[in-house]
């Protein structure tokens, strides 16, 4: 039931755009740096130790606007 379990790394100015979570959930755990979620709510700056979870048809994105790489395991689960 797991779709992605991956550590991303993300480099100043990079990102990934927003995209939906329908019939599955995701979830982002920062490991280092700092970066941008963006979800229907407005923008969230998260940073090391924070966990992002995104599910239920929404939407988000995530970027690094800071000169230290973002990085970060990215799970998606199936519901």
């Amino acid at each position: 039931h797991c779709r992605l379990f991956s550590e991303i790394r993300l480099e100043k100015g990079c990102s990934i755009g927003e995209h939906n979570h329908v019939n599955e959930t995701e979830y982002y755990w920062i490991t280092s740096g700092k970066g941008i979620v963006r979800e229907v709510d407005g923008d969230k700056v998260v940073e090391k130790g924070d966990l992002v979870i995104t599910g239920g048809g929404a939407s988000h994105a995530i970027r690094n606007e800071e000169a230290e790489p973002l990085t970060f395991l990215a799970l998606i689960i199936l519901d």
